[in-house]
């Protein structure tokens, strides 16, 4: 509308070169209205009513279109230029794969500049950079918030252009240097159909006329056996745009390109052979952490398909020591949680997970009288609520009041990287139970020094011991009290007891660890560093079950 409005005119003029030209079928000129109006309002645009109620672009109006791109009318619409697959991509392509995911995931660059950003952010995590450098580069170049970025690396990831190249870096894969090689859309067209179902195929359902995201959804659900949401499908859509395969007809229509004839027919039909796509969270329980971490942002914000971010919590909460039962349903809790532990201190946690598509969630989406009657019906000890964010005070609020806790995705992430350093039990965990509202994982604060203190003074215990295998007056033997003053000599314990030395000597003196000995009162040291820590970690695979 605002390049349109170059040569002043009048809103009913605009209705009509919406209809005409860009293939809109507005009836009333409130659409038009409405948006001048925001046009106004931002200053953009001025209406003379001493010029006939014509409309003018302002000097900030002028300046802004000239720094937008914009759809062209159904007139000038035209054919970007083909260029054929790779023969590498096409046999990448044909490739069977019967995991295929729905959900593409997030692009940087949006729906016309995905290509050139994937091909800077390839360029730049080339040789290997560390995550918080990464989401630094996404902040700085696309304005990106470090959630989007993780969901960034989750797509690339799952498309196979990027890897990990350790716990908390990234780096290009091969495939993702070959593409670079000669990155074309096309290429990475058939990068996407490898992982991602329903993509070349869609070409197969425009039956030679322009429809819209809402049809071809439907068509493909009817042909295909395949259930894509509108927005699905326009992610794809945009892809094959990108590839010179489709073409926008209008602001909501898309048509093939005669360039279609070139791609092979066994990408198009193909799928006709295939089984229905497997659900992308089924397989979470092989996710690393890190890729758990990015499912659950990504399907925080998934809210076409809730039961995605239920499932990715399940699994989440799982790694923290719970069994999980996953329920869902309408009425029904989603994940109902059991402390593993005796009946006497066992406890039951009911999880109910709200993914949204603008990130945080408010108080009308959470129904409090509805947690209420699942706690009662499952006999719950405690409620949570999960989601993206929680922000909003009456929703804190009234999760204070009903006594449930609030645990955003960022607070979940914190756990489970915590759990991984400091493995809590169940009972650790409850504490945080003690104070509704937003998570506070300071709580968890004294049980994790505790852990702490008592790894140190494993370490100081054995290094003690080692220290005196040389000793030719006792032999290298040492009593409670002589470990208890060489260690507390050392100072690096605070208000060290000798009770907690006495039962350290007593846990790796056990003939089950075994990793001292015992000879009357005295102990001594058995072995290295590197052999204790073989027993501890063959007692350590025998907790797996």
């Amino acid at each position: 509308m605002l390049v349109n409005l170059k040569s002043p005119m009048t809103a009913r003029e605009l209705l009509e070169t919406a209809n005409n030209e860009y293939g809109a079928s507005w009836k009333q000129l409130s659409e038009v209205q409405s948006r001048l109006k925001w046009s106004r309002d931002l200053g953009l645009v001025e209406l003379r009513e001493y010029e006939n109620n014509h409309y003018y672009l302002t000097e900030l109006g002028i300046r802004f279109i000239s720094s937008i791109d914009v759809e062209p009318t159904l007139g000038v619409a035209k054919e970007p230029e083909f260029v054929p697959p790779s023969e590498w991509a096409l046999q990448i392509a044909l490739k069977n794969n019967d995991s295929k995911n729905a959900n593409i995931g997030f692009l940087v660059g949006g729906s016309t500049g995905f290509i050139s950003a994937a091909i800077q952010i390839l360029k730049f995590v080339d040789d290997g950079v560390p995550e918080a450098t990464f989401y630094s580069f996404l902040a700085q170049q696309y304005e990106l918030s470090k959630s989007s970025a993780k969901s960034a690396i989750s797509t690339l990831t799952r498309l196979g252009l990027i890897v990990r190249s350790g716990a908390d870096s990234i780096r290009t894969s091969a495939l993702g240097e070959k593409w670079l090689s000669t990155p074309t859309a096309i290429d990475f067209a058939c990068i996407c159909h490898a992982s991602c179902c329903c993509l070349f195929e869609l070409l197969g359902l425009f039956d030679n006329k322009p429809v819209d995201s809402k049809t071809l959804s439907l068509l493909a659900t009817e042909r295909y056996g395949i259930k894509l949401s509108s927005e699905y499908i326009l992610a794809r859509l945009n892809i094959l745009r990108a590839a010179g395969l489709v073409v926008k007809t209008s602001s909501l229509k898309f048509t093939v390109a005669n360039c279609v004839s070139e791609i092979p027919e066994a990408l198009i039909s193909r799928i006709d052979n295939n089984p229905e796509p497997k659900d992308e969270s089924v397989t979470l329980s092989a996710l690393s952490i890190n890729e758990l971490i990015a499912e659950l942002w990504e399907a925080a914000r998934d809210s076409q398909h809730p039961h995605r971010l239920e499932k990715a919590v399940s699994e989440a909460f799982g790694r923290l020591g719970y069994r999980c039962a996953l329920l869902g349903g309408s009425g029904e809790t989603d994940v109902l949680l059991y402390a593993n532990a005796a009946s006497k201190y066992a406890y039951k946690v009911a999880v109910d997970a709200k993914s949204t598509a603008n990130g945080s969630v408010d108080s009308s989406q959470v129904d409090f009288d509805t947690l209420k009657l699942h706690r009662k019906k499952h006999n719950a000890d405690h409620l949570i609520v999960v989601g993206y964010d929680f922000t909003e005070k009456r929703l804190l609020d009234r999760a204070t009041e009903h006594d449930v806790l609030l645990v955003g995705i960022r607070h979940l992430e914190k756990l489970l990287k915590s759990q991984l350093l400091f493995p809590l039990s169940s009972q650790d965990l409850r504490i945080l139970f003690s104070k509704p509202g937003v998570i506070d994982l300071d709580l968890l604060s004294p049980a994790i020094d505790t852990m702490k203190r008592h790894a140190s003074l494993l370490a100081e215990t054995l290094k003690t011991l080692l220290s005196q295998n040389e000793d030719p007056v006792f032999g290298g033997v040492m009593t409670a009290r002589d470990v208890y003053w060489v260690v507390r000599n050392n100072g690096g314990l605070v208000n060290l007891s000798l009770i907690e030395v006495k039962e350290m000597l007593g846990f790796l003196s056990s003939p089950l660890v075994g990793c001292i000995g015992k000879s009357g009162d005295g102990y001594y040291a058995i072995g290295s560093f590197q052999d204790a820590a073989r027993r501890l970690s063959f007692l350590a695979d025998a907790c797996q079950g």
